[in-house]
């Protein structure tokens, strides 16, 4: 009787681990189906930062195979500088730090392809530190356009900048050529009364008939209203 309860107990003890292993199966399968069908990048690291995982879409922005990047630092796809970065960011990530933030990947043709990462670190029952997981985002796209803004804005500062000293040399040659208008008026006006007041005044000086007279004033007078009128309109802006 003993025995037959030992065996039965083992084999509830079979039947209960079989059903977690079903289990734990059926929730990876679910987990795989999930982030197999994000939009975004998606890896796993252990505490070395080594790649244990990585869905479809990360393989696909890199421009890797998976048996190319799984077991490999994920260093490995960085320069140096971004190396640095990503040494800083899992050190942060062992104290439980998990802001995103902003790196570059290397492609497998060697372009560089900006990114934010989003991850989340993970401890055992202990606390112990046993990698991280992170959600990637492709953002060059979105940098390239800002790029592309600043220098539109840019080259707009440049137009502004030109359009601005055009303006002030045009109302420098406008100020220049009414300048040049009144003094060549002036000199007209001048020359003018030069010419033809004194032989106007001798004219008044001679003997004349009364209609003569009356046409050497006519003629002065309107001399002097014409330059008047001449001088009135060169101070018009």
């Amino acid at each position: 009787m003993e025995i037959t309860a030992n065996q039965n107990i083992l084999q509830q003890e079979i039947n209960i681990r079989k059903h977690i292993q079903a289990e734990l199966a059926h929730s990876e399968h679910q987990f795989q189906s999930l982030v197999e069908t994000l939009n975004e990048g998606f890896g796993i690291v252990d505490a070395e930062g080594r790649l244990t995982y990585v869905n479809a879409k990360f393989l696909d922005m890199l421009g890797y195979a998976r048996r190319e990047m799984v077991g490999k630092k994920i260093s490995c796809f960085m320069d140096h500088r971004n190396r640095r970065l990503h040494k800083k960011q899992m050190s942060m990530r062992q104290k439980g730090i998990e802001t995103p933030y902003e790196i570059q990947f290397t492609t497998k043709d060697g372009s560089a392809i900006t990114t934010i990462v989003s991850p989340r670190a993970r401890f055992d029952a202990n606390g112990r530190f046993q990698g991280s997981f992170a959600v990637t985002t492709d953002i060059s796209a979105l940098k390239s356009a800002e790029k592309a803004l600043r220098r539109r804005e840019q080259q707009l500062r440049e137009k502004t900048m030109r359009l601005q000293e055009m303006n002030t040399a045009l109302e420098v040659l406008l100020r220049k050529r009414e300048q040049d208008k009144t003094i060549i008026q002036k000199r007209i006006l001048i020359n003018l009364r030069r010419l033809v007041a004194p032989y106007l005044d001798s004219l008044g000086d001679t003997r004349l008939s009364e209609r003569q007279r009356f046409l050497v004033d006519t003629l002065k007078s309107n001399l002097t209203r014409s330059c008047r009128r001449f001088l009135k309109d060169s101070r018009r802006p």
